[in-house]
């Protein structure tokens, strides 16, 4: 628990918030995933927050979308700096972001009561206006995201090592989350090892623990893309990047 506390210290000095923000940053996915999963006592509950075109699938689309803008406005600071590869890249990120947004709530579909073609509904798994739930593009998004879970997770405590502000400007802010938001890749990390392992086959309550880690995870990729445009944008580097959080 030191280890933890000092790494939490030393992060949120890093970053330019306060170890008390931190800390609850760390600790709100963790807390809040304990309770999603007591909730499975009460289904009706648990059914309303992680049902399709729920408040927990919505939550992930606006999350997605708006780590979609703010990876844009990144892209343009880079350019602006002289870094056209990182804003490229951002680019890319953002176009990723507001794709997965869209494929979340399978493009509105539900919300303004289109029909599937036909020749989605040969293919999807869940009949579906989206591409994430066909053939090997399913498994392609199930290592996106196990790839995501552990990178997210690990990022922090590798680059002590790896240091990738040696190689790239602004590399330890762009590239590597604060270990203070780690815990909002750890869900969707052991959620896909468990399917991978132990719970090969779907049920309803894996379906929607499914959400809810993708939920956590989306949450987790748009602090740290905020924080990163914060960090990246504030006129002097040893200066609080966000006053509200210090």
């Amino acid at each position: 628990m030191e280890q933890l506390t000092r790494l939490l210290q030393i992060s949120a000095e890093e970053w330019g918030i306060s170890a008390r923000m931190a800390r609850w940053l760390f600790w709100l996915p963790v807390i809040t995933s304990l309770i999603i999963i007591g909730l499975q006592v009460n289904r009706t509950i648990f059914r309303f927050l992680l049902e399709e075109d729920g408040p927990a699938e919505w939550l992930t689309t606006i999350c997605f979308i708006l780590a979609g803008f703010v990876s844009v406005r990144i892209a343009f600071n880079r350019f602006r700096k002289n870094h056209p590869w990182q804003a490229v890249l951002f680019i890319g990120v953002a176009a990723v972001m507001l794709f997965a947004g869209g494929e979340e709530i399978s493009w509105g579909q539900r919300l303004f009561g289109w029909e599937t073609p036909q020749d989605l509904i040969d293919l999807n798994d869940q009949g579906e206006t989206n591409l994430h739930n066909i053939g090997i593009l399913l498994d392609i998004t199930n290592l996106a995201m196990f790839a995501t879970g552990l990178y997210g997770t690990f990022a922090y405590i590798a680059n002590r090592r790896l240091h990738f502000a040696w190689y790239w400007d602004q590399g330890n802010y762009l590239f590597v989350p604060p270990f203070f938001l780690a815990t909002y890749f750890v869900p969707i990390l052991i959620f896909r090892i468990a399917r991978m392992t132990i719970f090969t086959e779907s049920n309803f309550t894996l379906n929607r623990l499914a959400e809810w880690s993708e939920t956590v995870v989306a949450v987790g990729i748009l602090l740290f893309f905020w924080l990163a445009f914060l960090r990246v944008t504030a006129p002097v580097s040893n200066k609080p990047v966000a006053k509200g959080l210090a």
